[in-house]
């Protein structure tokens, strides 16, 4: 039963088409001359197709497909002929043949016995065909002179691809079109691929086209790992092969697409139904020639001029496309720019020729920069980190392109040039992609922006779990002061922590800027020795002379905890019991922290060679992340448009490996706020940061006070 509904579905479908194909609305053949008998000419059509080749079993199920859609009584005679004797043939009126060398061997052969010769899946004879020989592939000439503006933009294109007739056109017509300097890497077998494209490579080429080749990812992959960085094209052709275009190692390669929207014709869905897979161009070419043949030979009375005259100059809407044959029957079909992404063949707005440079503009103090400089530098100079994109001179997906990093003052708007933002974008306007760094601000709502500040309540936690452990050791443990200068919002949900732990709470403003002596007056007026106190300061100067006053009064507490992104430039100046949040203390990738993770000590050791002298925090070692993820998603996304890097920023997934933070790696929520990275406590010893919890947690040995 299922077989009987097979049949019928493919058989409603051959109806459709037909009735589709001869109900109008095309360009159909030319009315059928006089003729000087009742009896209707039927005439012969041959096919020579090559053996064992998935392109000639295409073309031949193309015209299977067509010729089944004629009516048994009127349409011509069909012979598949030999391809390796070309000599002893039937009497034909027309012949249909498919691949470059088949082609060049009919004219070779048979060229002379005036059959009218069609041509399919011949780009490459399609441009040095005789004069009168029908082809329905589009030669090289048309393909570069519809992307003739686009080629232009590079004074010196390498070509590379095998010594055959469709390479040496390509060559010939892109000269002719572009004026450009041609560098070409033909080779003659599948051995001398990597070394020709070594070659060329070596001469600098500004774009490199591929015309064909055994392995055309290896190709392409083979050329971006020697270094090129411009931009890489392969020609139409290649864009129809299934298997190169679901090849991941093309995202982002460009190609000539079809104009014509060749989806909905009747042929796809009755070759479907046929075959139980879709049909290629080459199927779609073969049947185009046979459908039209079809209709001319019976009408033609044996005049193989009535047949191929027919085409020239003429506009015929066919399953392969609108083609547009010109006054020697060369058919062309206008193509348009595309590019490989996901593992379709998209067509592009326009082509941009990949810039030398990105622009990343980064709001914040000098801390923030230089962690941005830093990523910059890590993605523009190929190295060994385990960190995405370092293995590489540049961004991979932008063909070499290096960021630069533009520091701007706060409340400035975004400049033109600029393709992202990182760093303290609290109110910040833009629809670029962003990554906001910096904990207590805010990331810029709608467009394409993330957060990248750690959860401040995971890390409080991690502190009030430490204090929680030692509280009966130390009865002033259980006094808590909150300490925050006048207008400072508190986090609701950290006084919440605190009395739902137990603690006695109390809540102490001082006015800014606080003189030496007024926090002096503060830390007196405290009398916190032997207590917990929650700083919140503004910046590094009021908790520098906090801790100054502190010293000078004795007030000492047992545990100075300060939330937020508060660096004091000489940590051996601060006492042991101070204890940051969120990674930010000075010298916090030591090689304690390294000895939990060796990425962070690698990280440190690149960091300071960057910036001499100065060791990464954790407001730096956001922003260095930011720029090392923005440039990851311009390299997937193959893009610099805010809607493609934002939306592969936003489907960032890092494992542990690859990210410098503690926890479980990095990707982001629906809201755009970071999933994965660990708020870890440090406390200075020593003039050390050491980690005192989370899972990088040492065991090491707090103040013992504490």
């Amino acid at each position: 039963m299922k077989q009987v509904v097979a049949l019928l579905l493919v058989a409603l479908a051959l109806v459709i088409a037909f009735a589709v194909f001869t109900g109008g609305g095309g360009d159909e053949p030319d009315p059928l001359p006089p003729v000087i008998n009742a009896t209707m000419y039927h005439g012969t059509i041959g096919v020579v197709l090559p053996n064992d080749s998935v392109i000639g079993d295409q073309v031949r199920n193309g015209i299977d497909t067509a010729f089944l859609l004629q009516d048994a009584k009127t349409r011509p005679s069909l012979v598949y002929l030999n391809s390796t004797d070309m000599t002893s043939l039937p009497v034909l009126d027309a012949v249909i043949t498919a691949t470059d060398a088949i082609s060049a061997a009919w004219d070779a052969d048979a060229g002379a016995s005036g059959v009218v010769h069609v041509a399919v899946a011949s780009p490459g004879y399609a441009a040095v065909a005789p004069r009168d020989v029908v082809t329905f592939s589009t030669p090289p000439y048309y393909e570069v002179s519809s992307l003739r503006s686009l080629l232009r933009q590079h004074e010196t294109i390498g070509v590379i691809g095998p010594d055959n007739s469709y390479t040496a056109a390509y060559i010939r017509d892109l000269k002719d079109a572009t004026g450009s300097e041609i560098i070409s890497g033909v080779f003659s077998s599948s051995s001398g691929e990597v070394s020709s494209l070594r070659s060329l490579l070596a001469k600098n080429p500004g774009l490199l086209i591929i015309t064909g080749g055994e392995d055309i990812p290896l190709l392409v992959a083979k050329a971006r790992e020697f270094g090129l960085t411009g931009p890489v094209m392969v020609s139409s052709w290649v864009g129809e092969d299934a298997a190169v275009v679901n090849d991941s190692r093309m995202e982002g390669v460009y190609t000539a697409k079809r104009m014509s929207d060749i989806s909905s014709h009747p042929f796809y869905n009755v070759y479907q139904a046929r075959f139980g897979t879709a049909g290629s161009v080459y199927a779609a070419e073969g049947y185009d020639a046979m459908m039209t043949l079809s209709r001319l030979v019976p009408q033609s009375n044996g005049s193989a001029q009535y047949v191929s005259g027919w085409y020239m100059g003429k506009n015929y809407e066919g399953a392969a496309g609108s083609y547009e044959f010109d006054d020697e029957g060369c058919g062309r079909i206008l193509m348009q720019i595309a590019q490989f992404q996901s593992g379709a063949v998209v067509p592009v707005d326009t082509y941009v020729r990949p810039p030398s440079e990105v622009v990343v503009g980064v709001y914040g103090n000098a801390e923030v920069v230089r962690g941005a400089v830093a990523g910059a530098e890590l993605i523009n100079s190929a190295n060994s980190l385990s960190l995405p994109g370092a293995a590489t001179s540049g961004i991979s997906g932008l063909y070499g392109a290096k960021i630069r990093i533009l520091p701007l003052q706060s409340g400035s708007p975004v400049p033109d040039n600029v393709t992202a933002v990182v760093g303290d974008l609290t109110g910040v306007v833009t629809n670029l992609p962003a990554v906001h760094t910096v904990s207590g601000g805010r990331a810029p709502e709608g467009g394409w922006s993330v957060s990248f500040v750690p959860d401040a309540d995971a890390g409080f936690s991690s502190f009030l779990d430490i204090v929680d452990g030692r509280r009966g050791y130390g009865p002033g443990l259980d006094n808590v002061t909150v300490l925050y200068p006048e207008g400072t919002v508190l986090p609701l949900r950290m006084l919440s922590a605190l009395e739902g732990h137990g603690y006695h709470v109390s809540q102490v403003s001082y006015s800014l800027p606080l003189t030496e002596d007024a926090a002096a007056a503060v830390m007196s007026g405290l009398n916190c020795s032997g207590q917990v106190l929650v700083s919140l300061p503004a910046g590094a100067e009021d908790l520098t002379v906090l801790l100054a006053g502190s010293r000078q009064t004795g007030s000492v507490p047992a545990v100075w905890y300060v939330a937020g992104d508060v660096i004091v430039g000489d940590p051996v100046l601060v006492q042991s019991t101070l204890v940051y949040d969120f990674l930010t203390g000075a010298d916090m990738w030591s090689s304690e922290a390294g000895k939990a993770k060796p990425l962070v000590r690698e990280v440190s050791l690149f960091y300071s060679k960057v910036h001499p002298g100065r060791s990464m925090t954790g407001v730096s070692a956001r922003s260095f992340e930011a720029v090392v993820m923005l440039a990851d998603a311009m390299s997937v996304s193959g893009s610099m448009s805010p809607s493609a890097v934002g939306s592969a920023l936003r489907n960032v997934a890092y494992s542990p490996d690859q990210s410098i933070f503690f926890g479980d790696g990095i990707s982001f929520d629906e809201s755009g706020n970071v999933v994965g990275p660990e708020t870890v406590v440090v406390q200075v010893q020593g003039g050390s940061a050491r980690v005192v919890s989370g899972s990088a947690g040492l065991g090491l040995v707090t103040d013992r006070e504490f």
